[in-house]
């Protein structure tokens, strides 16, 4: 009966441990999102300022781009979160479904943002939009690896 109960905790530690870890380990990822979600953000903001005259179009496309995204790592944000508070095994698989194909689903669609951003670049008569529109592409790139590189156990 001892070996039994000393087997049982044995379990919830480690099952304690590898949670911590996982949080940990999420806690980074957010903290990476987080930070990208600003700078998208910042993006909007920037290009709608520079949507200006014959420029309209490609800052105004931009922008929308950059908030688009911004949602997209907002609501990754979210379901990590929601993935982190989780304890119960069965829940967690269920979540860890779910949250695998959203972010799957954004990573697909940052593909088309990449796009919008390099015509967005093409069709600028502006040093500036073009330089901020290739640090926003550089980024999306960078949020793409990011939600690529989460992993749920």
């Amino acid at each position: 009966m001892m070996k039994l109960m000393l087997s049982c905790f044995f379990c919830v530690v480690a099952a304690s441990g590898a949670l911590q870890s996982q949080s940990a380990s999420l806690a980074g990822q957010e903290s990476a999102l987080a930070l990208k979600e600003k700078n998208f953000h910042n993006y909007g903001h920037d290009f709608l300022d520079l949507a200006k005259g014959d420029e309209y179009e490609p800052s105004a496309g931009l922008a929308d781009t950059a908030w688009e995204v911004e949602g997209h790592v907002s609501a990754a944000m979210a379901l990590l979160d929601v993935y982190d508070s989780l304890s119960c095994p069965p829940d967690r698989a269920a979540a860890r479904t779910i949250i695998r194909r959203q972010l799957g689903y954004y990573s697909k669609d940052i593909d088309s943002e990449i796009k919008i951003s390099n015509m967005g670049i093409e069709r600028t008569k502006k040093p500036g939009v073009a330089a901020e529109a290739t640090r926003m592409r550089d980024d999306l790139r960078d949020v793409q690896e990011l939600f690529n590189s989460i992993k749920l156990d």
